[in-house]
């Protein structure tokens, strides 16, 4: 808390020096000055606004992660004989080995 708008009585401001994982509940009915009210660049410079939640949480931002493997092999032996060709393609969700299929 700290005097946002110098009328000699602290305010409620979001702390700066925290990762957000963990704090205050929301509550829309209290006004915080928060990050976008320390700029006088913006708008919405020295203006409290309501305590709530963002529209949108980090699982909107994130994406699942995909992994692909792909194996081209070439073999060869003696003059008489022996060789392998094999090609495999890791699939997400399924495990290739020795051409038996593994389900996760």
């Amino acid at each position: 808390m700290r005097d946002v708008n110098g009328d000699g009585i602290d305010d409620l401001t979001t702390p700066s020096t925290e990762d957000a994982s963990y704090g205050a509940a929301f509550d829309p009915n209290l006004l915080i000055y928060q990050w976008d009210s320390w700029f006088p660049q913006l708008d919405t410079y020295q203006q409290a606004s309501p305590w709530v939640g963002a529209k949108n949480d980090p699982t909107s931002f994130f994406e699942i992660g995909h992994t692909f493997f792909n194996t081209v092999t070439v073999d060869g032996a003696t003059e008489k004989g022996y060789f392998q060709v094999r090609l495999l393609q890791h699939e997400p969700g399924r495990y290739f080995a020795k051409f038996r299929d593994y389900q996760r």
